[in-house]
């Protein structure tokens, strides 16, 4: 292997002298290509870093999409572990299955605590009383069973700690307890695994992040690599930037192979603690501009793009141009789910595909599980079967999970919401979560909503979830943010948001920080998925301030819709 980037002969110095360290690659960088190429040198040089029998590099990723194109680009290598982060802390902890019976009821037995102590502020005979009654007798119920026999603990994609099954977050959390208790566990993990790469670290957990900076690295046996860019974070769980206090050499990489030489240099206005210039002398110029609606959000999308974008971009059709929706209302209204969003207008970011799926709202929950579990079934079986809850325990099981699935899929286009919710609780294909249990009925605004809900086409929301996987900045269809397109606009509308305002970020208004960075990240993500031509549509209403920080950043390139 040629090495010919000063990036990756820093990280082979680091890896000479056994030094852990941080990649922060700007977008367009070329992240995962250093990465791979990082693997590779290790490989080529298998003797001297994986020295002992059976040991391999481990490779944690953020998503399923992730690890299969690694292992690609790897040609299958044997000697390298890809997988996701639960799967590679399962893998060390899964094999403790007594200490995890332990840890699975100390863990437990701080869920009760705190049950407990919410019960002693609850008044008795309300209905929030009564929940947390129920949650706290089943609890001693599960406690009961795992104190006084031996089960085997499994991983799935849903807890039921009664049967020893534990959930994603359930796997971080015990993980940590078995780390920290126990050194065999940390000196196996060491002995297995010498170095570790972490993908787009941003998005990792900070426990996670605690178990390998303060567990696994103290041991001065391992090497930690961490690849990624905390300004691509986007997500609400992550680490997002990472304070190592020295123990990583950080090393920054400011080539862009992506964007056009405009688009670069407005990356590098908005964004000041990295500098990037382009990778490749033939990159061209290209175009980078910014609209301003004065007539609200009551704007035809493709009308706009035809009326504004096709001459200057050169453009053959509008559906050259990707659109990126940083906004509900249009994206529901164009593709006929509009009564959904109506729904949940005043909170739409329920709408929004999260990074597990969980805590919008159960329905809404749900909705994502059956729309997932369909999409998977269409083609990623190992996946699939990971994720039903469907008890496959004889061939008869599997003939039977295969005519359910394909009766679902018959369903999709001529069944209600309630009647899909239905079926796939009732065959067994999902299970009824304790949200949906306890969503509290006797509240009439949520009960209304769940009424309305229920009676719309399944396929409405089937629509919604298919234009989450393709046209928003939080798609996981291709497994990272790294997906790019020649030409995009950007649609904001922050009316359809609370976790987002462009209007306090493009006014340098930083009362509220967490929004205010969330935003930035967002909007510097969006933004860098463009290789030649960008355009941002700026739709609610902007401040005076707001409107000055645009006319700096586009200069002459500022639009107004009248």
């Amino acid at each position: 292997m040629v090495i010919t980037s000063a990036v990756e002969r820093r990280i082979i110095d680091c890896l000479s002298r056994k030094k852990s360290f941080l990649l922060d690659a700007g977008a367009g960088s070329g992240k995962t290509w250093t990465l791979v190429q990082s693997l590779r040198y290790i490989l080529n040089n298998r003797d001297a870093f994986l020295t002992a029998h059976g040991q391999k590099i481990a490779c944690i990723t953020y998503t399923n999409v992730a690890k299969d194109e690694i292992i690609e680009r790897i040609e299958h290598n044997n000697d390298v572990k890809v997988s996701t982060i639960h799967d590679f802390l399962w893998d060390c902890i899964g094999q403790f299955q007594n200490e995890l019976q332990l840890s699975l009821c100390e863990y437990l037995q701080e869920k009760l605590a705190k049950i407990e102590a919410d019960l002693s502020k609850n008044r008795t005979g309300t209905i929030i009383h009564a929940k947390n009654t129920e949650r706290k007798n089943k609890l001693l119920e599960e406690l009961e069973v795992l104190l006084n026999q031996s089960i085997s603990i499994v991983y799935r994609q849903f807890p039921k700690y009664i049967k020893g099954f534990i959930s994603h977050d359930d796997v971080i959390a015990l993980s940590i307890k078995l780390f920290s208790k126990y050194s065999v566990l940390r000196r196996l993990i060491v002995d297995c695994y010498p170095i570790i790469f972490i993908d787009e670290y941003q998005d990792t957990q900070e426990s996670t992040v605690k178990i390998l900076l303060e567990y696994l690295h103290p041991t001065n046996r391992i090497i930690i690599g961490f690849f990624g860019d905390h300004m691509q974070h986007i997500y609400d769980e992550g680490v997002g930037k990472l304070d190592s206090e020295g123990k990583l050499q950080v090393i920054q990489k400011v080539e862009n192979y992506r964007c056009s030489k405009k688009i670069i240099h407005f990356l590098n206005t908005i964004r000041t603690d990295m500098q990037q210039f382009p990778g490749d002398d033939s990159q061209i110029d290209g175009d980078c501009r910014c609209y301003i609606s004065q007539r609200g959000t009551d704007v035809d999308i493709d009308k706009f793009i035809f009326n504004n974008l096709q001459t200057p971009w050169q453009l053959n059709s509008v559906s050259e141009v990707k659109k990126l929706y940083l906004t509900h209302r249009f994206i529901a209204r164009a593709n006929g789910y509009e009564e959904i969003y109506q729904l949940y207008s005043q909170k739409a970011e329920i709408l929004t595909k999260n990074k597990d799926n969980r805590d919008r709202c159960p329905w809404i929950d749900i909705l994502f599980d059956v729309s997932n579990l369909m999409m998977l079934y269409s083609g990623r079986t190992q996946d699939f079967l990971q994720t039903t809850k469907y008890e496959m325990n004889s061939f008869e099981n599997k003939h039977k999970l295969i005519a359910t699935m394909r009766q679902l899929t018959d369903m999709k286009d001529r069944s209600t919401i309630k009647e899909i919710i239905d079926f796939v609780i009732g065959n067994g294909l999902l299970t009824e979560s304790e949200s949906m249990k306890n969503y509290d009925f006797d509240d009439t605004e949520l009960k209304a909503r769940y009424d309305a809900l229920i009676n719309i086409s399944f396929r409405k929301f089937l629509t919604l979830y298919n234009v989450v996987e393709e046209d928003t900045p939080f798609s996981t269809k291709h497994g990272t943010k790294g997906s790019e397109f020649r030409h995009v606009i950007v649609i904001i509308d922050d009316d359809a948001w609370s976790n987002y305002s462009f209007n306090e970020y493009f006014s340098d208004n930083v009362t509220n920080l967490t929004r205010y960075n969330r935003t930035r990240n967002l909007f510097y993500v969006v933004s860098s998925r463009a290789k030649q031509n960008l355009a941002i549509l700026c739709l609610s209403a902007l401040s005076a301030s707001a409107i000055t920080k645009l006319h700096n950043w586009f200069g002459e390139c500022v639009s107004y819709i009248e």
